[in-house]
Order: structure tokens, then sequence, then C-alpha cells
């Protein structure tokens, strides 16, 4: 992006500097190298007066620091040393005279030579100008007693500038790119950036112009490593070019272990060296009490600049210094995994136990591709099951299904255990299954059929009969995989019992039995968390919240999953972070956050797809077309949708339902009502006989939100009773058949109570237009007035439930903000601040509103507004 970036999360800053001028005509704005300080003094010296005011710029420089009134020669000419600051206020005041005060902004005060320091004293005390001073800090910037003066003073306002918060950050980058961006790249960037506005810029031009980030269907997201201008590059290593080889060498293991514990660190530099990096803000320390103090590089972005410049066999003597003071510092309470990896990088080769171990560990933590590569290395050390089992997970979590397959048959092979041989059985016919073109015809049922057939008797036949019920269950034979995996669920082996669980969550979950499904996926996740072979037990974790949320317990569920996301999101693994976001996606598009759910869903898109598993990649479009359907985006919908085309549909049944309900939602939006009647009803149909009642209870609704109550009225009767969803969306259906607007409103509070922001927002717009008709003005405002806040919570929802609404509401989206703020307590002077309006201006609105709502005073607005939508939100 060319041009200055937009300033974002600076309005304290900006109020604070704007206030301090107007009392003391001097403001100092302080803060570390980058942090946007030149930007924030830009904008203030652009506060308020427009272009009529003056701007003289004073440039501080390291270069000049030494010479007499270098920074300031340009302004004073000849002018004699006396007369210097008589002649830069002449510069600077000559051009508007007797009109705004002119404002010299002096910039990286802190290189300032000691004689214009001097003459900008006198400038300042004269107090004929504006004056903006920036001073760099966080570094060890030796300046006169004649420049630090300048912002020293106790009577000089000063204003800290710090880093940009995580939400500034995120909300900058959005703005500059311009449209939805992918999870882990906001927070790769948001982590290696720490609020810094020039290492922020930085990473994004370098990012773009190395083709390292990247707009793909919608969604803009990093395909390739970040990529460092050499303006960055050149702006960090020199911060350490002046050092001696002690220090880079301190300096230098602390990148390569990314964190060392300090006990550790003084065995290998000496500490005065340590102290003195630590004193030039090179190092810092984090810790102590009961954890290791430990000790980091001031910055995450100077290590990985620093590792790429570093020659490789720099590396290798240092990652064998670390492991060999590792090992032997007595408490030196360094991390197994951490050791393992150093020895590994050292040339060394850890025993195949430790191996393991460290492996094990890294999968913990999500990184899937150290931990598949210990676990590879231990593979070529001794074939055993756990090595192999490990090493074919990881892989297949990195896309890589041949490679997993290729070890787990290849390490088949060599082992006689059956039970061994049958946990590498169920890996292979999981790839077979999941993967794409692999191994020719054969398949995961025929690899499971052929092992139950030559398998002697024992648990893992039963084992193999609960992944065929997985297998079904991802087909959508809901009614196939449902008893049989139940019958399985408290098998006394735990890999029966967890993989039959899996199966039952999902399948409970479709067959609107949510409750036993949240109750079950607790219980298998509790009793698999530790369980000693390869797998991941957080399925459980996604089984439970996507129960909740056909359930009708959005609210939990979306706490729930923002966490689960949240947490694979900051760790290495792709196909954890790509479960977790299309169940988030789910969950938004029940809540009415439709945004939120075409970023996630088509974040998921892009993962599965980078998984290899576009099969997948489906159930994340089925969400994002639903989203833009939502929003009204009609041709966007169409795009994606034959995208989704290209896809195989093969194998992953489960949600193709809801991949067809969002095009025939999206047929409904473009006014083709007869055919999207048709495909809603054929989809539902199909959903009764499959026994998925919770898609068939969301597809038979979308007729009621087309505003074809009495086909749904017909289909609604097959729906068995269920969860607290289903029976909200009952009501709401049986409302619309008999147009009953009291019971339409009350099947709207429902739906409002749960969460279902956008199913509630259409309800209430529908009970309004029914109170209308019914010659019931007020309780038709009321209810349009709750629609409208609950669809201020939907994120540009335009569904055709909500065309119409602001007519039967009858008030103007500003007249319901003004009574709002009118019913909360606020005074017609802090209305008018807060919506940036004239006092009058409140008045008039509020004068219309009370006509509409036909009320004379405040104090009656709750009677026809209502209680506040969700007020934690806003």
């Amino acid at each position: 992006m060319t041009g200055p970036w937009p300033l974002i999360g600076r309005d304290q800053e900006l109020a604070a500097a704007a206030d301090a001028l107007a009392r003391r005509h001097v403001v100092v704005l302080l803060g570390e190298a980058g942090v946007g300080k030149t930007r924030i003094a830009t904008a203030v010296a652009e506060l308020g007066t427009g272009r009529s005011r003056t701007v003289r710029r004073v440039v501080g420089r390291i270069a000049t620091r030494d010479l007499p009134l270098a920074a300031i020669g340009e302004f004073i000419g000849a002018a004699a040393p006396h007369l210097a600051a008589s002649a830069l206020m002449e510069t600077v005041l000559q051009t508007v005279p007797g009109r705004a005060r002119p404002l010299l902004f002096v910039d990286d005060a802190q290189w300032l030579d000691s004689g214009s320091a001097g003459i900008l004293q006198q400038v300042i005390e004269a107090d004929r100008l504006d004056v903006v001073i920036t001073v760099r800090t966080g570094e060890a910037v030796a300046a006169s007693a004649s420049v630090s003066a300048l912002w020293t003073d106790p009577t000089t306002p000063r204003i800290v500038v710090s880093p940009l918060s995580d939400r500034a950050t995120t909300q900058l980058i959005n703005e500059v790119l311009g449209g939805p961006v992918e999870a882990r790249t906001l927070l790769q960037l948001t982590r290696i950036s720490r609020g810094n506005a020039l290492f922020l810029r930085e990473l994004v031009d370098g990012a773009l112009a190395g083709g390292a980030l990247w707009c793909e269907n919608g969604l803009w997201r990093f395909i390739s490593p970040l990529v460092h201008t050499p303006v960055l590059e050149q702006l960090i290593l020199s911060r350490y070019a002046p050092l001696d080889a002690a220090g880079r060498e301190a300096i230098e293991l602390v990148a390569i272990a990314g964190g060392v514990p300090v006990r550790l660190l003084e065995t290998l530099a000496p500490p005065a060296v340590l102290e003195e990096l630590e004193r030039k803000a090179m190092l810092t320390a984090a810790g102590g009490g009961d954890s290791p103090l430990t000790v980091e590089l001031a910055h995450p972005l100077h290590g990985e600049i620093i590792r790429n410049r570093m020659p490789a066999l720099t590396k290798l003597r240092l990652s064998r210094l670390l492991a060999d003071a590792a090992t032997a510092v007595p408490g030196a309470m360094v991390d197994e995994l951490q050791v393992v990896v150093w020895e590994r990088d050292g040339g060394g080769q850890p025993d195949l136990a430790r191996l393991i171990r460290a492996a094990r560990s890294a999968l913990v933590r999500n990184d899937t591709g150290l931990a598949g590569s210990l676990a590879i290395t231990a593979v070529k050390a001794a074939p055993t099951f756990e090595a192999a089992s490990l090493a074919a997970w990881c892989l297949a979590e990195q896309g890589d299904h041949a490679g997993a397959l290729d070890i787990a048959q290849r390490t088949l092979d060599q082992l006689d255990d059956p039970s061994e041989r049958a946990g590498l059985v169920l890996r292979i016919a999981e790839e077979r299954y999941w993967g794409e073109g692999l191994d020719g015809d054969t398949d995961g049922h025929q690899t499971l059929a052929d092992a139950t057939n030559t398998f002697p008797p024992g648990p893992w036949l039963d084992l193999f009969r609960a992944q065929t019920f997985v297998f079904a269950m991802l087909d959508g034979a809901i009614g196939d995989a449902l008893p049989g995996a139940l019958a399985l669920v408290d098998h006394p082996d735990q890999r029966v019992a967890s993989v039959a669980a899996l199966a039952a969550e999902f399948a409970l979950s479709f067959s609107d039995r949510g409750s036993e499904a949240i109750e079950l996926a607790g219980h298998a996740y509790a009793a698999t968390r530790d369980a000693p072979y390869a797998g991941d037990p957080n399925v459980h974790v996604l089984g439970q919240v996507l129960a909740m949320a056909v359930d009708g317990q959005y609210l939990m569920a979306e706490e729930m999953i923002a966490l689960v996301h949240e947490v694979a999101v900051s760790r290495p693994g792709r196909q954890a972070q790509a479960w977790a976001a299309v169940v988030r996606a789910f969950v938004a598009l029940r809540r009415g956050r439709l945004d939120s759910a075409l970023r996630l869903a088509l974040e998921a898109e892009m993962l599965w797809l980078d998984q290899g598993l576009p099969r997948l990649a489906r159930w994340a479009g089925a969400a994002a077309v639903q989203s833009l359907a939502e929003q009204g985006r009609v041709h966007e919908a169409r795009e994606v949708e034959a995208r989704m085309a290209l896809y195989p549909a093969e194998k992953f049944r489960l949600f193709e339902p809801l991949l067809h309900r969002a095009s025939a939602f999206t047929a409904a939006v473009e006014g083709r009502t007869t055919i999207a009647v048709a495909e809603l009803t054929s989809i539902a149909e199909q959903c009764l006989r499959k026994g998925s009642y919770a898609f068939a209870m969301i597809v038979i609704h979308d007729l009621t939100r087309i505003g074809e109550g009495a086909h749904a009225a017909r289909l609604v009767g097959r729906v068995p009773p269920g969860g607290t969803a289903t029976e909200a969306t009952r009501a709401h259906v049986l409302a619309a058949a008999a147009a009953d607007p009291a019971a339409m409103a009350e099947a709207a509070e429902a739906l409002a109570v749960i969460g279902a922001d956008l199913a509630a927002a259409e309800a209430f717009a529908q009970a309004a237009e029914l109170w209308r008709r019914h010659k019931s003005p007020k309780a038709a405002t009321r209810c349009a007035a709750r629609s409208a806040d609950l669809q201020a919570q939907c994120e540009r929802a335009r569904t055709p439930g909500l065309l119409g609404s602001e007519k039967a509401m009858g008030l103007s989206k500003r007249e319901i903000e003004v009574a709002r703020l009118a019913q909360s307590g606020a005074s017609n002077r802090e209305i008018a601040e807060e919506l940036n309006i004239s006092e009058r201006t409140v008045e008039n609105h509020l004068y219309r509103a009370f006509s509409k709502f036909g009320v004379t005073s405040r104090a009656d607005l709750s009677s026809v507004l209502g209680p506040r939508i969700h007020p934690e939100t806003e």
C-alpha cells in the first residue's frame, strides 16, 4: 500500500496531544522506534485547523548531532547565533500571519545538536508557535543536558506512545488489506510486530511484494513464509552491528534457543555481557517465582532475522553448545523437547525413548511438523508401532497422506502384536478414506473388511467396527451409524470406546439428541485425554461444541469454540485449525454473525485444500454460501457455489444438505421463490428419511424465513420433539402458519433468548407486520424496534425476512439510536456528543420517535422498546 497508512487505535493520544497544544502550545511524544510517533505528530499538526496552519519540520539526525546548529540551519540562514531563535520564528511565522498558530514539528529530538536544542528551547519559551516534539526511547540514547531539557522539563506535557493493542493491530491490517484476513495470518502479523507500526508495515509490504501474502478466494493469508524487507532487516541488524564477539554470540544463542533459562545461559556467556545487553534493551528477562527466569530477545522479529542470517556451521555449533550445557548443568530446568531439538540440530542422535517423548510433547502443543520430524527419526532408528503411528498421524495432519500411508504400511509388515497391528490398520483405513487417489481403488471400508476377515478374535475387531460407524456417519448415514456406535461407547478397550463415541456424538447431534451428545463427548474427552496412542482427544471437544450449537446452546457454544479456535490458531497444526474454523463458522451462522461466519468458512476451505482434503472443503463452502446469501450478496454466493462443484462430493456427505440448502436460500434471495420452495422441501424430506432431524428443522425453518409458512407447517409435524433450538424454531413455524402476532412475538423472544439473533430479528419483523395488519401500531413499533436491535448484531444481514422491517417500524435507524440512548438515561447533550450531531437534531429525532411510538416521555420508552439486546456486545 502506497502513501500513509490509516491512523487507527490512537484516539487517546491524539486527544491528549490536542488538549496539550490548546493549553500549553507544546507537547512531547515519547516512544520506541517505529511505534508511530511521527505519524501521530503529523496527524496532530492537522487537527482542527485544516490547511490554514503553517507546519515546519526540524529533524534530528545521528550523523549531524555534533555539528552546531545543523538541525535548524535551513531555517536560520546566515543569522548570528544570538539571533537564531528570532530567525527561526520568523521563517515559520511569515507564511500565514494573523491566522492559526503555526506549528513547529521537531522529529527525533534525541539526535539534535546542542545548539539547535538551545534555540528550540527559546522558541518554546517565546510561546508564539505550537510545538510538537518526538523522542525515541527504548535504546541507550546519550543526549546532552541541553537536548534532554526539551522533554524533561516537568511542566512540559508528555505523552507516552505505546505499541498498538492487538485489537488495533488487527483492525489496521484489515483496513490496509481491504478484506477478510485468515486468523493465523492475523496472529502472525500481530505477534511478530508487537504493535510496532513500522515493523508491521514493513512485514506487510515485504509479504505483498514477495508474494507471501495473497488474497485467494476472497481471503488474505500467508501462502509462504514471511518476507522481510531490506529496510526492516537493516533497521534490526544495525542495532546489533556494534556488538563485540561475546555480545554477538550471546544474542545468537538466545536467537536459536528462543528463550533460555538464565542459569543455563550464564554458563555459555559472561554475566556482565548479558547484563549489558539487557541495559541496551536487546535482551529481556521473563518469569521468576515458580517458573525459571528465562532470557529472550527484546523482540521476536529480531530472533527470526538473526536466525535467517546465521551461517549453518554457526547454528550447528551453538545448538551443540546448548544441548551439552543443558545436560551438564544441574537443575537447568530446560524442557526435554527443547534439549532433544538442540541435540538433533547439533548433529547428535537422541535415543529412541527420548525422541518419542519429545515427539509426544510437540504433539501436545499441536506442533505436528516438529512432532512428525522427531517421530520419523525414531521410525528410522526402530520401526515401532508407537513411532510409526505418531509419524503417520503427524504427516496426515500436514496433508501428506501418501507419506502417512507409506510409513504405516511399511511398519505394519514388521509388527507381530495384533493390537499394535490393528492400530496401524486403522490408520491405513483412515488415510485411504480421507486421502485423495491413494492406493488405487482400495478404500477405507475395504481395508477394514479385509482386516476383519484376517485378524484373530479380539477387541481389535470391535475397533474396526467402530471405525466403520465413523465412516457411515461421515457419509451421512445417521441411521446406520448411530445404533452400532452407541453399543460400543462403553467398550472396555479405550480405543474402541473413543472411536465409537466420535461416531455417536455427531450422529446424536444430527438426530437432534444434543443433550446426549454433549454428555457423551465430555465423557469421551475425559477418558481419552491421556490415551497412550496417537490421536487427538480434542475432536471430542469439537463434537461437544457442535452438539451445543445444534441443541440451541448458542452462547455457550460460541464461547467454547472461540477458545478452541484461538488455541488452534496459536499452534502450528493446520487441521486442528480447520476443524475449529468450520465449527466456529457454523456457530456464527446460527448466531447471525455473517461476516465472521464468512471469514471462518473461507479459512476452513483454504486449510482443507492445503491439507489435500477437497471433500471437506465443501463443508466450509456451505457456510460461506449461506453467509453471502443472507447478506444479499447472491453473485458472490453463486461464485462460491460454483467453486464447490469442482470439489469431489463422495464419502463426506454428512453436511451436503447444508450446501444444497444454501443454494436454495440463494434462489429465494434472487426472487426465484418457487425453485427455492421445491429445493428446500426436497432437502427436508431427505433429512427426515435419514433421521437427520436437526438439519431437517433448519431447512424447514428456511421455508418460514422466506415467507412460505404453509409449506413449513406441513413438514414440521414430522420432526419429533428435540432440543431448545428445535422447539423455538417450531414455535416460529407454527406462529407464521397461523399468522398469530402474539405467538410470533413470543417465538421471536424465545429465539432471542438462546442467541439466534438473525432468526429472532426476522421473527420480530414478521410480528411487527402482523401487528400492523391487526391495527396495533404500538405493538408493531415495539416488535420492529426489537428487530432493528437484533439486526444490528447480524453483520450486514439482508434476508427476505428482514426486507420491509423498517417500513413496519416506521422509524429511521438514527431515530432508533437516539431513542435507545435516551432510554439508557443519556441527556440530549450526551446523545449529541456520542452521535456527533447537534442538540437540536437530537430534539427533532426524539420528537418524531415519541410521536411514532405514541409516548410522551423518556420513561415510557422501555414500554415500547423493551430491554436492550445483548448489552455485553455493545
